[in-house]
């Protein structure tokens, strides 16, 4: 009993550790079994396996002698722990040296330096139809979050599993380091639709930011989130919902960019932001367009006839305030030049975070929640509609000064 009271004692100055707001990182070597792994071992912010490694709670004989089981030996290797979203990353022990100073050096970064100053383009006219909007953002030559990532950020850790079932690669996160500050980026890979375990991934990165004052950056591309039943088993609704949550009370600052395709509650379950940006030729919908055809005119091919009215392109969920701002694209779109693309997100990223950084926490979410809360106002839609009739009327087009916006 003596031996397993030390699982809490550790776990006990562990706790310790964390409240003082420190990183503690976890190295595990073969094997790591027993009371170390369901302790001390498994309560790093960030674990690491090394190739190979037996890890687990109990040791193969004591389980064949209990319930007369016989696990296999790499249904306890570090790959196998990985893959089901226990772990981090596996490291080689030449390389851990070196992984583990990064991780200390990104961990302890000083969070008070200045941002550097970056020209930002002017906002692009809208000259594309939302049909011509749509085919640019499901492009398959469009360029995708991992694309981005190599371009913008000097360095990107990425780190894995959602700490209970697995490790879902259509969101990837991780510490990145954005010209010479850490911060929490989580991405959506793209074309593919995330499970539970990559929303919950998503939450855990989402605490750390906070644990480490690290600002957070979201890239938003997905159809939507997994509908089927798998991901209803383990609980998609439940994470997005959590996710949403914990965005709205988050003591860090937040800055989402739809790069591609935002669908519905499963691009917003990363896109509850200080700042939304949304990419010239990016789309955000509450559901696609094939969905709105099969609801409404029991044909999910009739799409071009209700594609116009989702009022899903960045300049019409501008003038709604569904988004801050619009990042502009190389002429003919981001995939004629994925250099120049990432270079407009960074600029506008840098730009953004660097007016977050001033304010208080408290604030931060203050104003996030005034934010969404004015969303779709009553008051502020029967204005917008009343002075577009006027307009009409008069046989104008005029559209009110965000001095009279600020007014409603």
């Amino acid at each position: 009993m003596l031996a397993l009271m030390q699982m809490a004692k550790t776990a006990t100055a562990v706790a310790a550790h964390k409240a003082a707001g420190l990183p503690y990182l976890s190295v595990l070597t073969n094997p790591s079994f027993g009371g170390t792994f369901a302790s001390f071992g498994s309560l790093g912010d960030i674990l690491i396996g090394e190739p190979g490694a037996q890890i687990g709670f109990v040791g193969a004989r004591v389980v064949e002698g209990t319930i007369a089981e016989r696990i296999p030996k790499e249904e306890r290797s570090a790959e196998t722990v990985l893959k089901h979203g226990m772990i981090d990353l596996i490291t080689p022990r030449p390389a851990l040296r070196n992984q583990l100073a990064v991780l200390v050096s990104q961990l302890t970064a000083n969070q008070h330096g200045t941002w550097p100053a970056v020209h930002l383009a002017p906002t692009p006219k809208p000259t594309r139809t939302a049909s011509q909007v749509l085919e640019l953002a499901r492009s398959s030559k469009r360029p995708r979050a991992k694309d981005y990532i190599q371009r913008i950020f000097s360095t990107f850790t990425e780190l894995h599993g959602d700490r209970c079932y697995g490790d879902d690669s259509a969101i990837i996160g991780g510490i990145a380091d954005l010209r010479g500050r850490p911060v929490m980026l989580i991405a959506q890979t793209g074309q593919v639709m995330p499970m539970p375990e990559g929303y919950r991934k998503a939450h855990r990165l989402l605490r750390m930011a906070e644990k480490f004052n690290f600002p957070v950056v979201t890239l938003v591309d997905t159809p939507g989130a997994f509908p089927g039943l798998e991901a209803e088993h383990r609980g998609i609704a439940l994470t997005i919902g959590e996710n949403l949550g914990l965005l709205a009370s988050l003591k860090v600052p937040i800055v989402n960019v739809v790069i591609g395709e935002g669908g519905s509650g499963g691009a917003l379950a990363l896109g509850l932001a200080d700042v939304i940006l949304m990419q010239e030729n990016a789309i955000y919908s509450v559901i696609a367009p094939e969905g709105a055809a099969a609801i409404l005119l029991r044909d999910a091919t009739q799409t071009e006839k209700l594609v116009s009215g989702l009022k899903l392109r960045a300049h019409d969920l501008l003038e709604q305030g569904v988004i801050d701002a619009i990042v502009p694209e190389p002429s003919g779109g981001a995939q004629r030049d994925y250099d120049a693309a990432a270079r407009l997100v960074m600029e506008r990223l840098v730009h953004h975070l660097s007016q977050l950084s001033t304010v208080k926490p408290k604030r931060l979410v203050q104003n996030r929640a005034n934010r969404f809360g004015s969303i779709g106002s009553f008051e502020r839609s029967v204005v917008k509609i009343a002075r577009s009739m006027v307009d009409r009327l008069r046989g104008g087009s005029e559209q009110p000064s965000p001095a009279e916006e600020n007014q409603t």
